[in-house]
């Protein structure tokens, strides 16, 4: 019993998960995100007194966007191993 209300359960969230209203809010709320990401960055460039528009505007928002893109990397990664290392304990354990 318990097993057919897990795969019910699944079935429906898979469903959910497809439905044109739950995209059209994923996407709303990604608009969102990088709508306040630009304001952030554009108010962080013009705190360091360069002009938009300018070549140091330009450089300061590219600077930002690979600092972030670099630590969103590094998180990946420090999240890959972190998961290694619990399957790899989880393996021991079993093992004794």
């Amino acid at each position: 019993m318990l097993r057919l209300w897990l795969v019910v359960t699944c079935l429906m969230l898979a469903g959910c998960g497809l439905s044109p209203e739950w995209q059209a809010r994923m996407a709303a709320q990604r608009a969102a995100q990088q709508e306040a990401t630009d304001r952030s960055d554009d108010a962080t460039c013009r705190g360091y007194g360069v002009q938009p528009g300018s070549q140091g505007y330009l450089a300061c928002r590219m600077n930002i966007a690979n600092n972030r893109a670099t630590a969103a990397q590094v998180d990946a990664v420090n999240q890959q191993r972190q998961s290694e290392a619990m399957m790899a304990t989880g393996a021991a354990l079993l093992q004794h």
